[in-house]
Order: C-alpha cells, then sequence, then structure tokens
C-alpha cells in the first residue's frame, strides 16, 4: 500500500511536467536498433548515472565517482549532432505506464528531480535513441517469455557474424555463462577497472583503437563507455554502450522478477555484489578472449 501511495504522490507532484513539459524525441526500442544496423551507428546511452554526473549531482554512483572533466565530456557527447553516432535518453520522460509500479516510483522521483535541469542541458531539435535498448526485461510489467525474446533477438541481429571487441570491467564478464553473443563471429576482451574507468581513460582508448580495427566494439564500462563510445565513432569505429545487457538477459534466463545476484559476475544493482569464491570461478573459454588488462 505504501509504494502506492509514493507513486501517487510523485504523479501528483510531476503531473505539470507530464502534461505540459517539453520532451525530448526519443526513438522507440525497435527504430533505435534499426538505426544502428542501418546506418552502423555508434550508441551512447545517458542512463540515470550519467545524466546525474553531467549535473554533477550527488556523490558520483555505485563504480564511478563524480568527475568534473567526465561531466564535462558528457556534456560534449549530448550535444554531439554528426551521423556517425546515436546519443540516446530513457524513454521514461513521458507516459511510463509499461514500468513495474517500482519502477515507475524510481522515475517520477528522477524525473521529478532532474528532467527539468537536463532538458536545458540538450539540442530541442535533436533525435535521441531509447537508452534502455539494453534494459530490456526488469523494469517492465510485462515479461512474458516471448516478447522479451523478441527483443533480444533483434539486439542479436545487431553482432551476427560480426568479429566483436568487448571492452568491459574485470568482473562484468559479458556473455560468460550464456549465449547472447553466441551468433558473432569470434569474440575478443580488453578487461579495465571495474571501479572509476575514467581515471585510466587515455590507456582504455588506445588500447580499444589498437585492438578494435574492423570490429564492432561492445562497451560496458559505465559513463566511461558513453565519451568512449563517442570518441571511437569519431574515428570511425563502430562502438555500442551496451551496459546492462547481460544482466538483463541473465534476469530473463532465470525468470527472475526482483534484481538478484549472478553467480561469478557482478552486478552492481544488487547490493551484496559479487562474492569471492564465485570471482575465481572464470571459465577457460573466457580467460582465452582477453587480449589485455588495463589497471
Amino acid at each position: 500500500m505504501k509504494k502506492y501511495l509514493i507513486k501517487y504522490y510523485l504523479i501528483m507532484r510531476y503531473l505539470p511536467f507530464l502534461l505540459f513539459g517539453k520532451k525530448p524525441t526519443i526513438l522507440s526500442f525497435d527504430q533505435t536498433v534499426e538505426e544502428i544496423i542501418r546506418n552502423k551507428k555508434s550508441l551512447a546511452r545517458f542512463g540515470d548515472g550519467e545524466i546525474c554526473i553531467l549535473l554533477l549531482e550527488g556523490e558520483g554512483i555505485g563504480f564511478q565517482k563524480l568527475d568534473y572533466e567526465l561531466s564535462l565530456r558528457l556534456s560534449e557527447v549530448i550535444n554531439h549532432q554528426g551521423d556517425k553516432l546515436l546519443v540516446s535518453l530513457p524513454n521514461t520522460f513521458g507516459k511510463i505506464s509499461e514500468l513495474r509500479v517500482e519502477s515507475k516510483i524510481f522515475w517520477y522521483g528522477f524525473n521529478l528531480a532532474y528532467a527539468k535541469k537536463i532538458l536545458k542541458k540538450i539540442p530541442t531539435n535533436k533525435v535521441f535513441g531509447d537508452t534502455n535498448v539494453t534494459r530490456f526485461y526488469m523494469m517492465y510489467k510485462d515479461k512474458s517469455h516471448l516478447n522479451v525474446l523478441k527483443k533480444v533477438n533483434k539486439l542479436k541481429s545487431i553482432w551476427e557474424n560480426q568479429d566483436i571487441l568487448i571492452v568491459e570491467g574485470v568482473e562484468t564478464k559479458l556473455g560468460v555463462g550464456n549465449n547472447l553473443f553466441a551468433n558473432a563471429n569470434s569474440i575478443s576482451r580488453i578487461l579495465c577497472p571495474s571501479k572509476n574507468a575514467f581515471s585510466n581513460y587515455q590507456d582504455i582508448f588506445e588500447s580499444v583503437k589498437k585492438y578494435g580495427k574492423n570490429k564492432l566494439i561492445l562497451l560496458a564500462l559505465g559513463p566511461t563507455a558513453t565519451v568512449l563510445a563517442y570518441d571511437l565513432s569519431q574515428e570511425n569505429f563502430w562502438a555500442l554502450d551496451v551496459g546492462h545487457i547481460d544482466v538483463e538477459y541473465m534476469w530473463f534466463l532465470m525468470n527472475a522478477t526482483e534484481k538478484v545476484g549472478i553467480k561469478g559476475k557482478s552486478v552492481n544493482e544488487y547490493n551484496r555484489g559479487i562474492s569471492e569464491n564465485d570471482s575465481k570461478s572464470i571459465d577457460t573459454l573466457y580467460e582465452q578472449t582477453i587480449l589485455t588488462k588495463i589497471e
């Protein structure tokens, strides 16, 4: 009962913006994926964490401290107008009827605090992709197998027969323990710090340029990935910020209805994190995909 009262209160507070506020133009899930495939666009995603760092609000997020230089870079990315990069925002500024109650409460509260601030910082004529293209499961009411699988298969078509380079935190392990990238031609990895990766930005950037030629680059590195996707796109690399995609897929396979831990992987949004024993259970095939590790 309490969460419904909170939801009602937030809706009433947010209602003027919901009804009369100018909202950004954001592509649908399908349109976002089609734009990536058809025009081979890179993808830079702004979620709640990136928005807070851009606005210099709070003390940072779980795996990235507040950083003034990172805030400036994120501002540069969100205002970019070129045709090589699709900048994306959460599709939660307007009607969010498809979300489960907990997600509605979060986004009503977030928008109440930050929507007007972030909208002042972005071009009014810009069309954005959908940031939640990689968050296709947990936040939605409809968790039916066919509905989610349709989205997953559409995402998988992006890397069909591609040589992919994954750039991720050391405990992220995209595709390990599932078949998310089974249709890729090959997989290689660059491992980066799980926390405050932006402090190693130049080393990461140079390493990706070294190993990423003629590959589809998949980035899972928090706000650092948002900036990387932009910088790499400007040097004619195809780079997609796919943060949360593996966790969402694992939750889908587990039929999870709440955010839970995943054996052997770090889950930032699950407060218990990763256990020491789990962190040592590393697949041999996974180890063979690692090209280099940046510390």
